[in-house]
């Protein structure tokens, strides 16, 4: 039966040019946090150049002949900045790429890894002088997004320069991502961490002030996640549904990346802080922690009697939880919840395993939807153990959803032997897929005994033909 179940990413993954910021920002935001992303040449790599031409490049940034081929040198002879800021100036005149990315966007955005900051500021100025042109109003729809991919990489090679131009076109009134400001100081951090401070300060307005501390602050998790969460905890907040938002979203990173290094101490941050999605935050703190060490959850989850701990532990078998122990302690694990429902499936699947008529009198002893989800765990392991005498104890339990995936595991177990049956029990469901596992009973009847199939089709009426046969052409 169906089982119940239950970085520091900053910014969107969108790969198309109007999206393309978000996607690039991401290839250089998270690689650093061990998720391996497109990464694209750095400045001084020595394949930056050989990257856009397939030759290699001396030190004056000319082509020179593939030496293993006996090649000639390319016919262009641009290097990475000349193709780059070519490829700029001819994608700026093509106007919107009505919801693609144009043919040149990634060499683009190759030659662009290979750019010193002169040639960056050169592409800022392109697109302002752009922006000044007559009758140019909405000519192109994606000059601010080549703009923040340009600034990201200027953030890269010279981030003091990056928040010149960032300064600049805030007074200019024009709109800086706030995807942006963590990969600057993410660079800020690598190569002059001393300078992260004045450059917060020198900021134009409290928005980018506050954007600007926001990154940093995540950049410094890395190193020190509990005092980089005190200090944005000591921040003040701006009002307004989408900044308290921000805010929570950043709490809850810097929480999370508290719980990578303790777990524990991860989730007491989430309760003294997590917001109204606190339990949600120690859920998936928790899972994560199963995934790493379970015994060592399972231990915490023991001792906090922490129902979401305690099912993973038990769906995944881990020795130190006691199933005996908590069927006995079951009730005093907290108020119901959602939490404790699914633990009660993974409770009745276990003591299943082991006693099965013994669990069956377990589950006698709760009460509401506890009960029905430890008589669901049950049921998974009996269907699959004697079929007959499940769909007998099946048979007194409520109508419901609980029932009806029951039911859709026993028409799954019996319609091969006994599709008649089968499709009895499918008609008696009422949820979604009662007329998939009808469906599934049926075709297996048509096989076995054709005039049966035609009688229970004869009997149904129109509208559970009609319905039925959806479902056979799989609709």
């Amino acid at each position: 039966m169906t089982k119940p179940t239950s970085n520091l990413a900053v910014g969107s993954a969108i790969l198309a040019v109007g999206m393309g910021l978000g996607w690039w920002l991401r290839t250089q935001w998270e690689a650093p946090q061990g998720q391996k992303m497109v990464t694209l040449p750095s400045a001084d790599s020595p394949a930056s150049d050989a990257s856009i031409g397939g030759a290699a490049s001396d030190k004056s940034g000319h082509n020179t002949p593939d030496k293993n081929t006996g090649g000639s040198p390319p016919k262009s002879p641009e290097s990475p900045r000349e193709t780059a800021m070519t490829l700029l100036r001819e994608m700026l005149k093509e106007g919107d790429f009505g919801g693609g990315p144009p043919p040149d966007f990634f060499n683009f955005l190759q030659a662009l890894s290979g750019c010193d900051s002169p040639t960056l500021k050169a592409m800022l100025a392109e697109i302002k002088a752009m922006d000044k042109e007559p009758n140019n109003e909405g000519r192109h729809s994606h000059a601010g997004e080549f703009s923040m991919m340009i600034l990201s990489r200027l953030g890269n090679v010279d981030p003091s320069e990056a928040v010149n131009q960032m300064i600049e076109m805030k007074a200019n009134g024009d709109r800086i991502d706030r995807e942006l400001y963590p990969f600057i100081f993410t660079s800020i951090a690598k190569t002059h961490p001393e300078q992260a401070q004045s450059i917060i300060d020198r900021m134009p307005d409290a928005e980018s002030k506050q954007s600007a501390q926001e990154a940093w602050l995540l950049v410094r998790s890395r190193q020190d996640p509990d005092l980089a969460l005190q200090e944005f905890l000591t921040l003040p907040k701006a009002e307004g549904d989408d900044k308290s938002n921000r805010n929570d979203q950043i709490t809850r990173e810097l929480i999370k990346a508290v719980a990578q290094r303790s777990p524990e101490k991860g989730i007491k941050a989430a309760l003294e802080t997590g917001g109204d999605q606190k339990q949600n935050l120690i859920n998936e703190i928790v899972q994560g922690w199963g995934q790493r060490n379970p015994q060592e959850m399972a231990e915490w989850a023991l001792n906090e009697k922490d129902p979401t701990g305690l099912r993973i532990a038990l769906e995944k078998n881990v020795a130190s939880v006691d199933p005996g122990q908590l069927r006995r302690d079951f009730s005093t694990l907290g108020p119901d919840s959602k939490a404790k429902e699914l633990l009660a499936a993974a409770l009745g699947t276990r003591y299943a395993q082991q006693d099965l008529s013994a669990a069956v009198e377990w589950s006698k002893t709760l009460s509401g939807a506890n009960q029905l989800n430890a008589q669901n765990g049950i049921a998974s392991i009996w269907i699959g153990r004697d079929p007959i005498a499940a769909s007998e104890w099946l048979a007194t339990w409520p109508a419901g959803n609980i029932k009806d995936e029951a039911v859709g595991e026993l028409v799954n177990k019996i319609h091969a032997d006994d599709p008649e049956s089968a499709f009895t029990w499918a008609a008696s469901m009422g949820g979604n897929d009662r007329f998939r596992s009808m469906a599934q009973a049926l075709q297996t009847l048509q096989i076995k005994d054709p005039l049966a199939a035609a009688n229970i089709l004869a009997d149904m009426s129109e509208e559970d033909r009609r319905k039925l046969q959806q479902s056979l052409n799989g609709r």
